[in-house]
């Protein structure tokens, strides 16, 4: 029976690190005056999604692995597989997040989200080998002024709508 070995693994880190990140959550004073949101409601909904989204993922590859075992039912032969590449990409995931976290009060929120949604939509595209160097020209313009109007658009509607601080230069 084949496994999916490194998927199910990050999944259940992933899970690990979105529920431990939950209880700091607990501790974000209140909001500002006239403020329907807590500072904590975004990260904590935003915690919540990737908890869902993992459990969806992780139901999936159990789905797959389940049908690849009634298909292959009489190939008793076949040893467990191991993929190191879903731990990377978790990995540099949680690093480029890291620095994000770090850069997001000196470098503001604007600026560091743009850099953080560019390397991240970059990191993705090079491991899933989308990525080619015949024609970059015009993803990447597509790419930086996506990541610019997206940052613009979130501080605009939490800064705005919301009425939420985000850290500025």
């Amino acid at each position: 029976m084949q496994r999916y070995i490194g998927e199910i693994l990050w999944c259940l880190v992933l899970i690990t690190l979105a529920v431990a990140a939950l209880f700091p959550l607990n501790n974000i004073g209140g909001g500002y005056s006239g403020s329907i949101l807590t500072p904590a409601s975004f990260p904590e909904l935003i915690t919540w999604g990737i908890i869902a989204l993992t459990l969806i993922n992780l139901a999936d590859i159990f789905k797959k692995s389940w049908q690849l075992k009634q298909a292959s039912e009489s190939d008793t032969d076949t040893a467990p597989t191991f993929s190191i590449l879903p731990l990377l990409t978790g990995f540099l995931l949680v690093a480029e997040l890291a620095v994000y976290a770090l850069l997001l009060e000196s470098a503001g929120y604007i600026l560091s989200t743009t850099i953080f949604i560019i390397t991240v939509i970059t990191t993705l595209s090079i491991l899933s080998g989308k990525l080619t160097p015949a024609g970059l020209l015009y993803p990447a313009i597509k790419l930086v002024a996506f990541s610019i109007l997206f940052s613009f658009a979130v501080f605009y509607l939490f800064s705005l709508g919301f009425e939420l601080v985000l850290p500025t230069l």
